[in-house]
């Protein structure tokens, strides 16, 4: 029950992660995208 809840607990913080990091992203590249909608966003 422990390794679960640890397991959840990482993904979480791994989840919120990516997602303050492409939000951060997003903002550098707003003007990339503008100009070009060909570019595909690698995970």
């Amino acid at each position: 029950m422990k390794k679960l809840l640890v397991a959840l607990f990482a993904v979480l913080i791994v989840g919120f992660g990516v997602i303050g990091y492409t939000q951060v992203n997003d903002d550098a590249t707003e003007i990339v995208d503008e100009n070009s909608h060909s570019i595909s966003v690698q995970s």
